[in-house]
């Protein structure tokens, strides 16, 4: 009922309902987060459009044909 209320109100209201006397413990406990980042497919595909291929080919060998622990050129 509170996150109903903090998403057709507001958090204040919400805090008010439930009797909080911070509206931080309120969000904290009863505001679904949302964790949106912004959509930059295509400014990834114009970078992999870019890089030559065998800049493409080593990272994705050892991950895929290695332990998936190696990190970077200097691992073994």
């Amino acid at each position: 009922m509170a996150t109903q209320v903090a998403s057709e109100s507001t958090l204040a209201n919400a805090t008010a309902l439930l009797g909080h006397s911070d509206e931080s413990t309120t969000a904290r406990h009863y505001v679904q987060r949302l964790h949106v980042a912004p959509d930059l497919r295509v400014i990834i595909d114009q970078l992999v459009a870019q890089a030559p291929d065998d800049a493409l080919e080593g990272p994705i060998r050892r991950v895929n044909g290695g332990s998936g622990m190696t990190k970077g050129p200097t691992a073994a």
